[in-house]
């Protein structure tokens, strides 16, 4: 694949991800719903789950199996995580915070336990006799926690 090709491709990929992510957050605010939602579901809309099935020769040449292509994707889609991440701390009351502090940690703790609980394999093992020790539970968890960063 020529260089400026790939690049026109990018910049063709990165179009019509914002182009549909922004045309679906703002129907969902006129649902009354987070723009977010609108802009994941464009990600969904977008992917093989559903252009993919529906028009695989199109979706194909806008988001070719290429290892170049991938990470540059990646890497803009990295960036856009973080700025996302750094918009909800911009955004985030800190004075409502304060008043719902005890709220606020046992949500949080609530969630890294049955997080950490569910991906170590603890909690699928309470369905099916206990096999698993904590010699086998704990490294486990470690692991799956470690897998699960990059997807916050």
């Amino acid at each position: 694949m020529h260089a400026s090709h790939g690049t026109a491709i990018f910049f063709t990929q990165l179009l019509l991800l914002v182009l549909v992510g922004r045309l679906l957050g703002e129907l969902m605010q006129r649902l009354r719903q987070p723009a977010v939602m609108g802009q994941l579901l464009a990600g969904v809309l977008l992917g093989p789950s559903i252009f993919g099935a529906l028009l695989p020769a199109w979706q194909h040449a806008i988001f070719p199996d290429s290892d170049t292509q991938k990470k540059m994707l990646d890497a803009v889609s990295e960036l856009g995580v973080l700025l996302l991440l750094l918009s909800t701390g911009l955004e985030t009351d800190l004075g409502l915070v304060r008043r719902m502090k005890r709220m606020a940690i046992f949500a949080s703790a609530g969630g890294m336990v049955r997080t950490t609980w569910s991906r170590s394999g603890a909690g699928p093992s309470l369905r099916h006799p206990p096999i698993s020790t904590a010699a086998t539970i704990l490294p486990r968890a470690r692991r799956r926690a470690r897998s699960t960063i990059p997807i916050v």
